[in-house]
């Protein structure tokens, strides 16, 4: 009877112990897909010119709007704004390389011959029609409220990494983005942190090697002021005083207007947080293409998170944790600069004040 016992005991705390190391080894592939892009994809990419897509109006989903004046409307002009904004921040923050424009058409027929190019496509308009998307009032002054609300519903938006000649048929990179609703705010942290990944990677930089750099910056954390959106944050009581004893540095708590203008502005003295959907690593079976659809049992399946801290003046990312909420949680303040084994991040000074 004594045997059994000790042999129930000892099996339980082999299965806790199988558990707990698969639940790392599962965090340690999160991260790595997050930041991951195929060393042979990369060598294919290095002295290529990024051509960027620009949108066209799809004729099939032309066809089933064609009685629906006001989503055929709304589609089109967000097919507008992708390019306007396309044309106007690549400019801006692109510098891993030499880039171009062409229509996805053009894209189409350069593929068939041409290797001299590598695609960023937000892909999120071209192939489905957004549901949640086409019920937002079509009004450029509420974009950000209505940001919000594609993130509480989980439509996300996607920007794909492609090679040209493989442009209909394998996918590089995908860095997805809170809401499908193109938008300046969203498309200048993907734009940022693509390039950033990107050049890292042209320099030899393998994935641990860019973590473990990610790693070594987030001391320069304690410089910030780390800027939260409120409607990112679960509220405890009404309020979200609760981060004042959980988080040793200064932060402050507001609004997606405010990491908005701290991002655009390139406020040096300002770190802002931010929740980014990611594809779950093991895929179980299950496929999405950007926006919404199939059930919500199978969407979260499907879905993770990454909180990343990002230094709005140079565009660096200082902190980075997978999660399976895609809102910031108390208990994920006391991790931000919390040491532990898998994450080696600081300690927080004693000195340092509010």
């Amino acid at each position: 009877m004594v045997w059994r016992e000790i042999i129930n005991t000892f099996s339980a705390y082999s299965f806790l112990r199988i558990v707990l190391f698969t639940l790392s080894l599962s965090s340690k592939f999160a991260h790595a897909q997050f930041f991951d892009i195929s060393a042979r994809d990369v060598e294919k990419m290095k002295g290529r010119k990024l051509l960027v897509v620009l949108q066209e109006e799809n004729p099939r989903l032309l066809k089933q709007l064609r009685n629906h004046t006001v989503k055929l409307e709304k589609y089109k002009h967000y097919i507008k704004l992708t390019n306007e904004l396309l044309t106007k921040l690549i400019p801006k923050y692109w510098s891993a390389s030499e880039y171009v424009f062409k229509p996805y058409t053009e894209c189409i027929t350069l593929a068939e011959f041409s290797k001299d190019y590598f695609t960023l496509d937000f892909v999120s308009l071209r192939d489905n029609e957004n549901t949640e998307l086409y019920r937002l009032p079509l009004d450029t002054n509420s974009f950000l409220q209505n940001r919000e609300h594609l993130i509480q519903t989980r439509e996300f938006g996607t920007f794909e990494i492609r090679l040209l000649e493989r442009f209909s048929t394998y996918v590089t990179f995908t860095w997805y983005t809170p809401a499908s609703l193109p938008n300046e705010y969203d498309f200048t942290i993907a734009i940022l942190q693509i390039n950033n990944l990107l050049k890292e990677k042209f320099n030899g930089i393998k994935t641990n090697e860019y973590e473990a750099h990610i790693r070594e910056r987030n001391k320069k954390l304690f410089a910030k002021v780390l800027l939260a959106d409120s409607s990112q944050m679960v509220r405890q009581f009404r309020s979200f005083k609760y981060t004042d004893s959980l988080y040793a540095a200064r932060h402050k708590i507001g609004s997606i207007q405010d990491m908005k203008t701290a991002l655009l502005n390139k406020d040096s003295a300002t770190a802002i947080l931010v929740v980014i959907p990611y594809k779950d690593i093991l895929g179980r079976g299950t496929s999405y293409a950007g926006t919404t659809g199939g059930g919500m049992n199978e969407y979260e399946k499907t879905f993770y998170f990454m909180q990343i801290i990002m230094d709005v003046h140079t565009g660096e990312l200082l902190y980075f944790d997978s999660s399976e909420e895609q809102r910031i949680l108390p208990r994920d303040w006391k991790r931000f600069l919390r040491y532990s084994d898998e994450n080696k991040f600081l300690i927080p000074l004693s000195n340092t004040k509010k």
